[in-house]
């Protein structure tokens, strides 16, 4: 049957769960269903065009980006909006929506469903109403370690790319005007946030390029991403440009044309959504993280960089930079073996990671759900005094980093709307 889907997204910005978010709630409403998204959606940027309809929910720009930061006015126009809709179930991505879908789904015995996108945990997954879904193994057992659930409960949905809109968005004649170089020079793209979290990840590709840079000049590095330590990043491509005596790397900054820029590399690298999407073009993928280079999707490799979620947590202490260029060193000197890479990479998003997948996956869920209401709703006072300290905390903790760093979201904003103006794409609303 088909379904009535409210799906929440507290989060604004640039970053993958936003791009994640719009994908599966295009892919369910292809299937049949209706959705609804309930979002900051002119403080979202997404490279996917929104197809469903969404619910404005602005954040205070003073504020981090979470529905608990929601003025009262906007948080009475999402249950007006809910009690016209009717939905038949709700949707929540990413753990601090579910202030928002939590009272929600108490009040009004909506079935929920919560999708974890990456490995946090909160106190309120003791307690929440709904069932859980996660994106990989290791935010399951993080999960079940802390909560006590049971594996069995929570379900596996790692799909969510759509491959077909990414490679309809490609244009080469722009692309290659944009990105390409008229050297003939081999191409290797990075996409990586400018983030003190991901400081790491794109230092230790840039050294490794530093070391390919003193053995060979047949190959351009190409960084897409923006953040706090861009200046970081640039003064280290400048130096490496300076040791070479060419332009060895480039910073390209924040993109929204992603197709565009991976359509002229030879090889990426990237982590999570990043990896995806360089597979899903057929690119030889290798992932890297925190800790540097963690394997390259490829057979031997693939099922330990899935159970992290290609995000490079399999490596648990920093890689030299050495076994990132010798990999690269060999990916360059071996077209067949780029080819095969690629077309592996390839066969497994489609088997694996595309959004149909997912949402099918999704769809099932939501449906028993929908058959199990009162089952899948648990409304005692306990449940609900708990969440409500929760709340609280989170609350006091949003006042805290509203304290420390009250620009933050003003300056994302203005990041989002530099970023949609230059390439082109969708801001949500």
């Amino acid at each position: 049957m088909a379904l009535d889907i409210g799906a929440f997204c507290c989060l604004y910005g640039l970053g993958g769960a936003q791009n994640s978010t719009i994908t599966l709630c295009n892919a369910l409403a292809k299937r049949g269903n209706k959705v609804t998204l309930y979002c900051p959606a002119k403080q979202m940027f997404s490279h996917i065009k929104p197809e469903i309809e969404t619910v404005d929910t602005p954040i205070n720009l003073l504020d981090p980006g979470h529905l608990y930061n929601v003025s009262n006015k906007n948080k009475k126009k999402i249950e007006d909006e809910i009690l016209n809709r009717k939905h038949d179930c709700l949707l929540s991505f990413t753990y601090p929506s579910l202030f928002m879908t939590i009272p929600l789904s108490l009040k009004y015995k909506i079935p929920l469903l919560q999708y974890m996108l990456g490995p946090v945990y909160s106190p309120i997954l003791k307690v929440h109403p709904g069932s859980m879904v996660v994106n990989c193994e290791e935010t399951r057992d993080i999960i079940t370690e802390k909560s006590g659930m049971s594996k069995e409960g929570i379900s596996i949905i790692r799909a969510r790319i759509d491959a077909d809109k990414l490679k309809l968005n490609i244009d080469l004649m722009e692309a290659k005007k944009k990105y390409g170089n008229t050297q003939g020079l081999k191409q290797i793209g990075m996409l990586c946030p400018l983030h003190d979290w991901k400081k790491n990840t794109f230092i230790q590709g840039l050294e490794a390029v530093r070391l390919l840079s003193r053995t060979r000049n047949d190959f351009r590095f190409l960084l897409a991403g923006d953040g706090r330590l861009r200046p970081l990043a640039q003064e280290l491509i400048n130096n490496i440009n300076k040791e070479s005596g060419r332009e060895t790397a480039r910073l390209v900054g924040q993109i929204g044309d992603v197709g565009n820029f991976l359509s002229v590399c030879d090889v990426a690298l990237g982590i999570g959504r990043c990896a995806f999407e360089a597979m899903a073009l057929g690119k030889p993928t290798l992932i890297v993280g925190e800790n540097g280079y963690a394997g390259t999707v490829c057979p031997e490799q693939v099922y330990d960089l899935a159970y992290y979620n290609f995000a490079g947590r399999n490596i648990k202490s920093m890689n030299s930079p050495d076994s990132l260029f010798n990999e690269l060193n060999k990916l360059l000197n071996d077209e067949k073996l780029r080819v095969n890479l690629g077309e592996y990479s390839q066969e497994y998003l489609a088997n694996n990671l595309l959004c149909s997948i997912g949402a099918e996956q999704f769809e099932k869920i939501l449906t028993n759900k929908c058959e199990k209401t009162e089952e899948g709703v648990d409304k005692t006072t306990s449940t609900y005094f708990f969440y409500l300290l929760c709340c609280t905390k989170w609350y006091l903790t949003g006042l805290l980093k509203r304290a420390i760093r009250p620009t933050r979201a003003a300056k994302e904003l203005k990041r989002i709307q530099t970023t949609a103006k230059h390439n082109s794409q969708y801001v949500v609303g």
